[in-house]
Order: structure tokens, then C-alpha cells, then sequence
């Protein structure tokens, strides 16, 4: 611009200093000056070609629906060929079809498709094609708006949306995402809904219970232009037990109270833990550990110390004495069941209990009671508890001959096991001198260490006996890693709370979380939420078992330590998802989750057209919403008029002669 002015300032100096010329010099460069500063336009039509249009067509399942004689991919065929004319008047038309994919198609082989895809990903579709298109092409979606996942995608072009097929503008939906596998009685949990609602319906109620039980409710506000919502809903588990099925429903019911509700089944642990804790005779282990114990109030701690063994002399009779006998028929009869964990520290149990009874014990554990065995002089005296029934679930082996051990040793962690996975690398509980081991050879067979010397002998170790678990402490002074220090002490009380945890299988020692569906329908879109107990250094592997094969999923991390998977099922069949976590050495943990698909498809359930979801995503795109049932051509909005206007006085070489003029007017002129 300022050289513009700069050279049209020039031109009218150079104009009025010609003095001696004639006046058909003076009107030429008149006429210069005025052609430079009107700036006259001349339009130029451009010669680049038409805009691409890419007409879209739905041909999920739901698209064969009737509405009337023709069904919903009949009328969008029909209301196209009618537009079809004037669309190639203003476009270049290309072809797609989709379904759970698009597919770029002939003209001929567009029109003779059918609906017969088992999911409509209509906004990932779209998405995809527009971003395939050339700059200032545009779309053209016919579809009823029934999209399988609601997920939000980027539009890099106007899409231009038609609506299709019966509305039922009253219609609500409800459809469970996920929930946990594992949950507390008594404790605060979460499932997630999605709910979906036409626009203006107001607000509704989500109720949440099991059959015959008081549930909770939570109410669904719905923002305005907002017509799908996911909601965490609370519930509080009541009784314990596996596959506990939960009723998830909407309300107020509506005109298709079919898919108003929904339900779920969880596995719920007693948030109270029954432990029976037996020491052979007092002692630090015991004072400590049992301290430790009732610090918790998810414990509920039933204690004996044995003060006075049936051979020991007392000269007095028993209802002169004090100390009570201890109940063994009582214990072992009538409660030993009741008991989620026994633990016998030091205990001699030949001097109580019959090996019968040990036979109910041994019973207990297998049908998913927990024991552990803490050592001592007296714990695996003669060989007492190998030769007894509990001797076949032992993780240790007996070392004949062998006798209780003073002499000193330092502890080793395992890194892999979860009882002490997170705190093996607590350096000083392995600089701890520590004094008192039971005799044991070696491990059973399908036994595992998680403590061990630091010459590589066992000093814990732990098994899996049917549905119950055991863990053999060979040493009662561990109690010198609480007094040690502050690392020490911490390393001390999470062993054993760890270890209580595995003991039981509760779910607070589980290295991985998941929270899924465990049935599914062609279609749908599988999501599991993969949350990590040890997340720091570690790497998630994710492998998909179909009917027809395996495939690798990629898990995208939405916080520290959780990861989400998601994909869309299209077999039937068992399906089953491998969840791999490594560390440094090697897999540190792994987990299968199962699932179910129907025969039955997602797409049978979206009879009901949503024509919001067309508006919805017109709106993204900056596109616009062409109306439901027909179109027309003249209502897609025209390309932009890309012709140019030539301005022949701004070009470069009109400049270059309005200076030379200019300057050789100025030397005649002036200079004679």
C-alpha cells in the first residue's frame, strides 16, 4: 500500500512539473494517473475444477428397517437419484459406503448395496472420508443417525447430513460401559452408564440395586443440545459372594421400556477379615504381629497364647486355676470355618490337637480358607506338621534330622511375587541380622520363595492349595526389622499386610484391576479399563483371543498406572483378552479376562432413527443439516465462487511503465 501511494505521489509531481508540453501530454499522463489510482478489476473465471462431493450412505442393519412399504436405505437410494442431476451440476461426486468401515464404491455398485453391516460407526466413518478429500470438497451422509459408539471424532470438511427412517422422540436408553471384577462389601463402588435422551426431555433417575434390596438412585441432568451422557453410578455392595448380580434401570419408564435397563455381576469380598492367631508361648513376634493385627479394623482377631502345655506340673486342681484350657473342639468343631485365615506361630499342635482335627483344617483350606505358618523351636519339632494331613500343602519339605538353627542370616526380597514385588527394594531390610530358623530342605514342587537368605535359602514361601492358600515362615524374628529402623519397620508391616492380602485373594494385592462387560453383541465397542498396582517401570501388553485369531490391542494410558482398551467386536463366539505386565526381569504379572458375543447384532436394537446425532455432527463440521426422509440439491450449500478479479494496474510490468513514462516526460521537459 505505501508503495502504491509513494509511486502515485511521484506521478502527480512528475505531472505537474511538465510545463512545456502540450496538452495531449498532459491528458495522456492525466490518463495514467487515474487508470493507477481507480484500480479497475477485471473478473477472471478460474479454470480449476469442480469441488468434490463424497455421498455417503449408511448400510448398517438398522438401514433395512421399513418405515411404510420402502425401508430406510430404499428412501435414501430414491431421494438420491432424484438430486442426483443437479449434484453433478455443481460437483464431482465420489462413492462410499460404511458400516463398520467405509468403502469407496462405483456409482452402480453404490446403488446396489445393501443393508446388512453388524455396526454403523458413522462418526469415525465420516471422519476418515473427510479427511481423505481434497481441499474445499465437502460430504454428503444419508443414515438414521443410530451410531454403535458415541465417541468424538475431528471433521476436516463440511459434512452435510440427511436423516432417515422413524423418530420416537419420547425414547431413552440406558447401556452399562463397565465395572469392576472385584469390590468390598460394605465400601463405596462405581459402574458406568451411558444414557441417552432426545433433546428437551427432562430429567430422569438412574436406580441401582439388587432384586428385593433397597437400591440407590441418581439423578441425570441433561445440558441443552446434549443427548448422550456418561454417568458413574454408586453402589454399595451389601452381602459377599461371587457373581452378585446388580440391576442397573432408568426412569421414568417411556415408550420403549426395553432398553431402559440393564444389569451386571460382581465378585464381593467380606470387608471384614476373621482371623484365628495360635502362638505356642509368648514372645516378640507375637506381641509385635498381634499389635500389627488389631491396628487394623478390617480384622476381626480371635488370639490364644499357650501359657501352660498339658504336661506342664501345676499342684492344683483346674477350677482353682486361671488360665481356662484351650478350646480346641470349640475352635476346631464349630468355627474353624468361620475363620477367613489361621495362623499358628511357634505351635506345637501335638500336644492340643488330634491330627483329625487338622483333617477339618486341611479341609477348610482347600475349599478357600488361608493358612500361614510362622517357625520357631517348637514349630516343626520331630517333624510334627509333615507327618500330620496338613503335610501334603506345605510349600516346604521336610529336612530330616535337621533342628532348629541359631545362627544369624540376612533377608532377600522377591521382586516378582506381589507380597513383596513393591517393597524389594528396600535395601536395609537385607543389612538386618537375623537369628532363629525351622529346619526345611527345599521347596515343593509348585511351591514359590518370597523371602529367601542371602545365601538363596527359603525362609518364606508360599503355594496355592485348591481354592484356599498357604505361606511358611520358617523364622519367628522378623520382629527385629520393626525395631531396626524406619525403612525396616515399614518393610515388617507390609510384608505381613501383603501377605494377609494374598492370603485371602483379596483384591487390594492385585497387580492388575480390570473393569469391563463380560457380554457383548456384534458391533459394540469392547472397553476395559486396566488399572496397575505397581505402574512405575513397567510395560502393559495387551493381546485380543477371537474366535478367528489373535490380535495385539494398543492400551492408551488416561492416568498413572490406568490404561484403556478398546475395539470393535465383530465375531461370536469366547473371546478372551491377555493382559502382560513386565518389569525388569521379565512378565511380572498376568491376567485373563473372558468374555462373551452373541449372534445377536447391536445394530437389531437401534430400530429408533436419531436424527440429533445428524444435527450433531452437521453442527461439528460446520456443515448443514438437510432435513429427515428427502433432500435437495439446491439446499447443499454451492461451492465457493473461486473466480479471481485481475487488476491489470497493480501487476508489476503497468508499474514499471507508469515510472518510465513518468521520468522520460519529466527529462524532456526539464532538461533542455
Amino acid at each position: 500500500m505505501i508503495e502504491d501511494l509513494t509511486l502515485v505521489f511521484f506521478a502527480l509531481l512528475a505531472y505537474l512539473t511538465i510545463r512545456r508540453r502540450g496538452v495531449f501530454y498532459r491528458l495522456a499522463a492525466l490518463a495514467v494517473v487515474f487508470f493507477l489510482i481507480a484500480n479497475p478489476a477485471i473478473r477472471k473465471k478460474s479454470s480449476a475444477p469442480a469441488p468434490v462431493l463424497a455421498v455417503c450412505l449408511d448400510t448398517s442393519s438398522s438401514m433395512a428397517v421399513k418405515n411404510g412399504k420402502s425401508s430406510r436405505l430404499e428412501a435414501a437410494k430414491g431421494a438420491l437419484r432424484r438430486e442426483l442431476p443437479d449434484l453433478k451440476k455443481k460437483f464431482k461426486l465420489v462413492f462410499y459406503t460404511f458400516d463398520s468401515e467405509p468403502r469407496l464404491l462405483g456409482e452402480s455398485a453404490f446403488f446396489n448395496s445393501r443393508a446388512s453391516g453388524g455396526a454403523s460407526l458413522i462418526s469415525r466413518s465420516a471422519s476418515e472420508i473427510t479427511a481423505s478429500l481434497p481441499e474445499g470438497g465437502s460430504m454428503l451422509l444419508l443414515s438414521d443417525g443410530r451410531d454403535t459408539t458415541s465417541e468424538s471424532c475431528y471433521f476436516s470438511k463440511p459434512v452435510h447430513c440427511a436423516g432417515f427412517g422413524q423418530l420416537l422422540e419420547d425414547d431413552m436408553s440406558l447401556k452399562i460401559l463397565e465395572y469392576p471384577e472385584k469390590v468390598f462389601q460394605g465400601s463405596v463402588s462405581k459402574a458406568r452408564v451411558r444414557v441417552e435422551c432426545p433433546p428437551g426431555r427432562g430429567p430422569a433417575r438412574i436406580r441401582i440395586g439388587r432384586p428385593g434390596e433397597k437400591g440407590g438412585e441418581k439423578p441425570v441432568v441433561f445440558s441443552e443440545g446434549e443427548t448422550v451422557k456418561d454417568i458413574d453410578v454408586e453402589f454399595i455392595p451389601g452381602e459377599a459372594g461371587d457373581n452378585i448380580r446388580y440391576n442397573v434401570e432408568l426412569l421414568p419408564s417411556d415408550t420403549n421400556p426395553g432398553n431402559n435397563s440393564d444389569f451386571f455381576r460382581v465378585s464381593v469380598f467380606k470387608s471384614l477379615m476373621k482371623v484365628l492367631f495360635i502362638s505356642g508361648r509368648p514372645g516378640w513376634e507375637y506381641s509385635n504381629l498381634r499389635a500389627l493385627i488389631k491396628s487394623d479394623k478390617r480384622i476381626d482377631l480371635t488370639s490364644f497364647v499357650i501359657l501352660r502345655n498339658p504336661s506342664d506340673y501345676v499342684p492344683f486342681p483346674d477350677n482353682k486355676l486361671s488360665l481356662i484350657p484351650f478350646p480346641v473342639r470349640e475352635i476346631f468343631l464349630n468355627d474353624i470355618t468361620n475363620y477367613d485365615l489361621v495362623i499358628l506361630l511357634n505351635f506345637d499342635y501335638t500336644k492340643f490337637i488330634s491330627p483329625d482335627y487338622l483333617s477339618l483344617l486341611l479341609r477348610h483350606i482347600r475349599s478357600g480358607g488361608a493358612l500361614m505358618l510362622i517357625g520357631g523351636e517348637d514349630l516343626f519339632s520331630n517333624g510334627n506338621y509333615f507327618k500330620s494331613p496338613l503335610g501334603e500343602i506345605l510349600p516346604v519339605t521336610e529336612c530330616p534330622g535337621g533342628s532348629f538353627s541359631e545362627e544369624k542370616f540376612f533377608l532377600r526380597a522377591s521382586p516378582s511375587h506381589p507380597v513383596t514385588s513393591l517393597i524389594s527394594g528396600i535395601s536395609a531390610a537385607g543389612d538386618v541380622p537375623l537369628k532363629g530358623m525351622s529346619p526345611a530342605s527345599s521347596l515343593a514342587p509348585d511351591a514359590q520363595s518370597v523371602l529367601t537368605t542371602s545365601g538363596g535359602d527359603p525362609v518364606a514361601a508360599v503355594r496355592n492349595e485348591g481354592k484356599g492358600r498357604v505361606m511358611t515362615l520358617l523364622t519367628n524374628s522378623l520382629w527385629r526389622l520393626f525395631f531396626a529402623g524406619p525403612e525396616t519397620s515399614y518393610f515388617y508391616q507390609e510384608f505381613f499386610k501383603n501377605s494377609f492380602a494374598w492370603l485371602t485373594r483379596s483384591p487390594l494385592l492385585d497387580e492388575i484391576s480390570l473393569s469391563g462387560r463380560k457380554n457383548y453383541k456384534i458391533g459394540e465397542d469392547l472397553l476395559l479399563r486396566i488399572q496397575l498396582r505397581n505402574a512405575l517401570h513397567s510395560g502393559v501388553t495387551v493381546r485380543h483371543v477371537a474366535p478367528g485369531g489373535q490380535s495385539y490391542l494398543p492400551p492408551v494410558m488416561v492416568s498413572p498406572g490406568v490404561f484403556v482398551v478398546k475395539k470393535i467386536i465383530e465375531e461370536p463366539g469366547p473371546h478372551s483378552v491377555r493382559i502382560s505386565v513386565s518389569g525388569e526381569r521379565g512378565v511380572r504379572a498376568e491376567k485373563v479376562f473372558s468374555f462373551t458375543v452373541t449372534e445377536k447384532s447391536i445394530e437389531e436394537e437401534n430400530t429408533s432413527a436419531k436424527h440429533s446425532h445428524l444435527r450433531e455432527i452437521s453442527r461439528l463440521s460446520l456443515g448443514k443439516y438437510l432435513g429427515s426422509d428427502l433432500f435437495r440439491a439446491a439446499d447443499i450449500p454451492a461451492p465457493v465462487d473461486d473466480s479471481g478479479f485481475y487488476h491489470p494496474a497493480m501487476k508489476n510490468y503497468y508499474l514499471i511503465f507508469t515510472a518510465l513514462f513518468f521520468v522520460g516526460l519529466w527529462f524532456k521537459d526539464n532538461t533542455r
